[in-house]
């Protein structure tokens, strides 16, 4: 498990609408987020181990919708 910083964007207003850390621990891991529909920029910047990459992806969450995503850092 990363220990990372979640950060959402809203696409539209370009405001972070959530931010959390992920911790490398079971309950905290895959982190969960509720969102309104919309378009987001999810960054993930990792805390442990130090030297990977960022990464950001583009969600979008649909009326009554869920979405599922994994970001694999390298």
């Amino acid at each position: 498990m990363i220990d990372a910083v979640v950060t959402i964007v809203s696409s539209d207003t370009g405001k972070e609408v959530k931010s959390a850390r992920t911790y490398a621990t079971a309950n905290t891991n895959p982190r969960t987020f509720e969102l309104q529909p919309g378009r987001y920029r999810v960054r993930l910047a990792a805390v442990k181990p130090t030297g990977l990459a960022a990464q950001e992806i583009a969600v979008e969450i649909k009326p009554g919708a869920t979405a599922d995503h994994k970001v694999e850092f390298k």
